[in-house]
């Protein structure tokens, strides 16, 4: 670990570099394309307010008899989205979702702060920090919470907590209230360096100064929690986020896992899921492994806590790791405030504190401590900034994401075509003969508000809080083909029907291809495809848009992706679903085999092309020609032998591999 003090000039030279380097990093993870799944919804309430000047609490985005009332916690952040989006469009949202990053970083820098002033520490910090947040670096409101909980963390961390930082604390609760559910945070952040306080008092171990301090922390976190009644819904709006949690519980949606029986819709998103659930998971990898190398330094940092008396930081590392055990989403809260606190911990080499405080004790207090070789500094500053500089690298060409398939993260600027089914929209709103209402699913429902006609009305959008679980269940099972489209689509005269294809919904467009006679495919592009049911009102569209095999040009496909070899090639492994859901196996192979040219380790895209070729060959052999059909196989084969190797673990590329290898006797 990096020293707590050195040679001054050669610890600040070597600590400065190595800063600037994780400085880098951090910010070129926040240096991509607009992909989160909510962002759509976020923005359109946002808008909503900007142009009615009324809070959405009830979603008009939606079919009427499916929309119910909620407490929309986020509506602060969704007004700070939408003008940010009027002023400057997807430029406005990136500078935005950079500038409460930088925020975030500058106030980890402030809390560690408080334990040592080496650059070496605060770098390590940064990086500990950012490869196991990044994850939730999408702009959410959730960058709103990590932007004020940081800052707070950082005045409340002081050895002393004076009037004016109070109330700077006391404004940072309300605003938090509401921009974002996390709020109630606060509280627990504030009551942590109250309670040791409160305690030594009570043991008559307090000093004036200390005392002064402990009246200053009272009515801090009296005046915070009357903070969280000012929102708009008071005391529905202050205990939210605890039926939230009460429903997550009941529902086994929090601490569940992918394997578990799903007891409500909810249960199947897995960011409610606990992270040791996914232990060994390919995809995100690289996130549950900066998670356990942050559990590894909490521990120490918990030690060194309790040996040298400071009770605060050693009960908020405990706190945040809990929540994180409950939920992979509170991997970035443990990161952002445990990094600092559990680093700092150890970096403060002060066995004993000079009083018993809740609160760090000022770094010019602390005891000298012994040189560090400068051999070690700069071995230390060798390693943080090469890992740095290597991962933005990564982040640049693309091959960081690829690594662990993070398929809706892309280095660059504007909206991610692989969250954002813009083009799809655009014809759409295009098309006034149209009829409503509009089927979008899930993951992609959101992202169409901002840009769909207001005539159409959505079944659901991810808004979970929107409507019923009974609703969000549906839209689930129709992605699935679980349930027949035609009793959901006639009850609620759904005439549309917009889907990103993926693994979700694959089985639906499969389902209405064959369901040839009352829906018609009138629209696809490298994403979405779009299916008009056949009414009277939809006879000009359908005769004017008739796409087919024919019309899909794989180079015009692959010559689109204007990205680096291993973005790209994780850019054809989702465009690929598209034919391989409508049936166009010929023109998927041809994408699969660019795919696996420019990331020939691209296990996925190998089974795809497994897939497309067992198709081909079955196809050959009905029209007679067994010989095109062995060839055919045995490519199949090949392919599915290559992904077996490059992923063991895969079942599915060593079952098909099996049934060919059985075909070809």
């Amino acid at each position: 670990m990096p020293p707590a003090s050195d040679n001054p000039a050669r610890r600040d030279f070597l600590g400065a570099f190595a800063c600037i380097a994780v400085a880098v990093f951090v910010l070129a993870l926040s240096w991509h394309k607009i992909e989160s799944l909510d962002t759509g919804y976020h923005l359109a309430y946002g808008q909503h307010f900007l142009t009615h000047g009324k809070i959405v609490d009830r979603d008009p985005f939606l079919l009427p008899q499916n929309a119910v009332t909620f407490v929309n916690a986020n509506w602060g952040s969704q007004i700070i989205m939408a003008i940010a989006h009027r002023a400057a469009g997807s430029a406005g949202l990136i500078a935005l979702r950079t500038a409460l990053t930088i925020i975030t970083f500058a106030a980890i820098a402030l809390v560690l702060r408080q334990f040592t002033r080496s650059l070496l520490w605060l770098a390590a910090t940064w990086l500990l920090a950012g490869a196991a947040a990044y994850e939730r670096f999408g702009l959410r409101p959730e960058l709103f919470s990590y932007a004020i909980m940081l800052p707070m963390l950082a005045l409340l961390a002081r050895p002393t907590l004076t009037r004016r930082r109070a109330v700077a604390i006391v404004i940072l609760q309300i605003a938090w209230v509401n921009l974002h559910s996390y709020f109630l945070v606060g509280l627990f952040i504030a009551g942590a360096f109250l309670l040791p306080d409160l305690i030594a008092s009570l043991t008559g171990a307090r000093d004036p100064v200390c005392a002064t301090t402990l009246r200053t922390r009272l009515w801090t976190f009296g005046a915070q929690l009357i903070a969280c009644f000012f929102n708009p819904w008071g005391w529905r709006g202050a205990s939210f986020p605890i039926e939230t949690l009460s429903y997550l519980r009941r529902t086994n949606a929090m601490a569940g896992g992918p394997n578990d029986t799903a007891i409500s819709a909810w249960s199947l998103i897995s960011e409610f899921h606990s992270p040791f659930r996914y232990v060994g998971e390919f995809i995100n990898a690289r996130t549950m492994h900066a998670y356990y190398v942050l559990l590894a330094v909490v521990v120490i940092g918990l030690i060194a806590c309790l040996i040298r008396r400071r009770f605060a930081p050693m009960l908020l590392l405990i706190l945040f790791a809990a929540m994180s055990f409950q939920m992979r989403r509170n991997i970035a809260q443990f990161a952002l405030a445990g990094a600092p606190l559990a680093l700092g911990a150890i970096a403060a080499r002060r066995l004993v504190a000079p009083v018993r405080t809740s609160a760090v004790a000022p770094v010019s207090n602390r005891c000298p401590v012994p040189q560090v070789s400068n051999l070690r500094s700069l071995a230390q500053s060798i390693i943080l900034t090469a890992l740095s500089l290597w991962w933005t690298v990564g982040l640049v060409n693309g091959r960081f994401y690829y690594s662990e398939r993070r398929i809706t993260r892309q280095f660059g600027t504007g909206y991610s075509s692989r969250t954002f089914t813009t083009d799809a929209v655009n014809w759409l709103a295009a098309q006034p003969s149209l009829q409503p209402n509009l089927f979008v699913d899930y993951f992609s429902s959101s992202n169409t508000l901002p840009w769909l006609p207001d005539r159409f009305k959505l079944f659901v959008d991810t808004n979970t809080f929107a409507y019923k679980e009974e609703t969000l269940a549906a839209a689930f099972d129709l992605g699935l083909a679980k349930r027949p489209h035609a009793d959901i689509f006639d009850r609620d005269a759904i005439n549309v029907a917009l889907l990103h294809v993926g693994p979700d919904t694959q089985p639906l467009v499969m389902r209405l291809v064959a369901d040839y006679t009352n829906w018609a495919l009138v629209y696809f592009d490298p994403q979405a495809v779009i299916f008009a049911r056949r009414i009277p009102a939809h006879v000009d569209v359908i005769k004017a848009n008739h796409p087919a095999a024919a019309d899909l040009d794989p180079k015009k496909w692959i010559a689109a992706y204007d990205e680096p070899a291993y973005t790209k090639a994780l850019s054809l492994g989702t465009a690929v679903n598209v034919p391989l859901a409508l049936g166009y196996h010929a023109a998927a192979a041809e994408l699969m085999r660019e795919a696996v040219r420019l990331a020939p380790d691209y296990h996925d895209a190998w089974y795809f092309l497994a897939i497309c070729e067992a198709n081909l060959g079955q196809a050959a052999a009905k029209a007679g020609n067994l010989s095109d059909a062995r060839a055919h196989i045995r490519e199949a084969k090949n392919a599915a032998d290559t992904a077996v190797t490059l992923m063991p673990s895969h079942a599915p590329s060593r079952a098909l591999a099996n049934d060919m290898a059985a075909m070809l006797q």
